[in-house]
């Protein structure tokens, strides 16, 4: 996991309507860099040598991902890089010593020479500079930042969880925590919630005050949050007769506004489409009404070609991905309409399943996030779903991610926070990646149907 090196004011968040454009800088964030006179590192073991007058080095170690880049912008000098990787070794501590650099980081490559003017980092890495004249002159007063750039890719970055399923004396308090102590680290451009905050099961007053508290406690963080209504979130869970009417309802999650709406990145070419997927006085009352169908095909009709899409909805948009109903409202008409512009979707992403899940066979990848609150049972789950193993009080307890988006490389990072692995979508694919994954239970379970939930 990665210290992100963007840079970035604190928002108020807005009110959600139906358009919401976001204002955020495109392209890339230069990064200064700090260098110290006559250190090199070593090619042997990576380390800091001092004492050479022809060359200047960062003692500080540099955080990079795939589409970072280094500019040489004075061509009288040259750099060279070392690279470590983000690794552990069990010496640090289980015996009495110390990582040499500092750092809990292993050497990975020597300083090379680069003679190109343009270095594109491809993986993840920390890094040290050298940097040298190319006549190989000792060097006086340089400032690097006048020699060499580094510009990391603006890459959004959000909080992005599902099912909550607030309850008193849970573990909400500990994921709001972590949630708020990872802004502080990532600066999160923006939180989201695929629904399902509270149980759904007792009257409409507790109910609001248990969604007040948990959009409180997200919109306090100081960035804009948006939610995915759930079936919970009706107040109708075991036939409840308590229920919100949808006015009461985007009242109180949506500031009044839509059941479904997007949100615009303009500077990044993005959209967030948030689609609504239960109604509770429908006969079939999981799926994606004629309205919110048609909705769904104008807003991604006028958007332009160019555009990249993301789809939040609690519902998967096909039945077979979940294993509560036999069928859902709308499905091959909603289809039919993502189907249609998939040139445009980088992906669906959706929750309820209460396990994670990757599906490649439509034009679009669909990905299944599994539930923030804790829970550990393998009933009810789509075949091929993977159920992260869950425990109170160690580090199993949470799940979450970190959600980057790279509109130019077309890429979603989902990092894992707490029970479960990374995955990531490339290549219009979803992928699982083991790399910086807790270790985790892979089990799926034999589907099972139910006929009311």
């Amino acid at each position: 996991m990665s210290t992100a090196q963007r840079v970035g004011a604190v928002r108020e968040p807005p009110s959600p309507v139906q358009a919401i454009h976001q204002l955020f800088p495109k392209g890339t964030v230069k990064i200064p860099i700090k260098t110290v006179r006559g250190l090199k590192i070593r090619s042997d073991n990576g380390l800091e040598e001092h004492g050479f007058p022809d060359v200047m080095g960062t003692s500080a170690f540099l955080w990079a991902e795939p589409g970072d880049k280094l500019t040489l912008i004075d061509k009288n000098y040259k750099f060279d890089i070392a690279s470590y990787q983000p690794m552990v070794e069990d010496k640090w501590i289980y015996t009495y010593d110390y990582s040499p650099n500092q750092a809990w980081v292993v050497y990975d490559r020597a300083p090379s020479k680069n003679e190109c003017a343009e270095y594109i980092f491809n993986k993840k890495m920390y890094f040290r500079l050298c940097i040298s004249r190319a006549d190989g002159a000792d060097l006086s007063d340089e400032n690097i930042n006048n020699i060499l750039i580094f510009e990391k890719r603006d890459v959004l970055k959000f909080a992005l969880l599902s099912d909550s399923h607030y309850v008193v004396n849970g573990t909400w308090d500990t994921t709001i925590a972590e949630i708020w102590a990872a802004n502080r680290r990532v600066k999160f451009d923006g939180i989201i919630h695929l629904g399902d905050l509270t149980d759904g099961m007792l009257g409409k007053d507790i109910c609001h005050d248990y969604v007040n508290l948990v959009l409180g406690d997200l919109r306090d963080i100081g960035v804009p949050v948006w939610v995915a209504l759930g079936n919970h979130d009706y107040n109708y869970f075991k036939e409840n007769k308590d229920t919100f009417t949808e006015g009461e309802l985007c009242g109180l999650y949506l500031n009044g506004n839509s059941p479904r709406y997007f949100v615009n990145f303009d500077t990044h070419k993005l959209c967030f489409i948030f689609l609504d997927s239960f109604d509770p006085d429908r006969e079939l009352k999981y799926g994606y009404s004629d309205e919110c169908v048609s909705w769904a095909d104008e807003t991604l009709r006028v958007l332009p070609d160019d555009w990249n899409v993301i789809v939040f909805s609690h519902l998967t948009p096909l039945s077979k991905l979940q294993a509560w109903v036999e069928r859902i409202y709308g499905e091959a008409k909603l289809m039919n309409v993502l189907t249609a512009h998939s040139n445009k979707i980088l992906a669906f992403i959706n929750g309820h399943q209460h396990t994670d899940h990757l599906f490649n066979d439509e034009a679009f990848p669909i990905i299944s996030i599994g539930c923030a609150k804790c829970e550990y049972f393998l009933d009810y789950k789509p075949a091929g779903a993977v159920t992260p193993k869950r425990a109170l009080g160690d580090k199993t307890q949470e799940l979450w991610d970190i959600l980057a988006v790279d509109t130019a490389a077309k890429t979603l990072n989902f990092e894992r926070q707490g029970s479960g692995n990374d995955r990531i979508v490339r290549n219009g694919k979803a992928e699982w990646t083991d790399l910086g994954a807790p270790a985790m239970e892979a089990r799926t379970s034999r589907p099972r149907k139910a006929t009311c939930v």
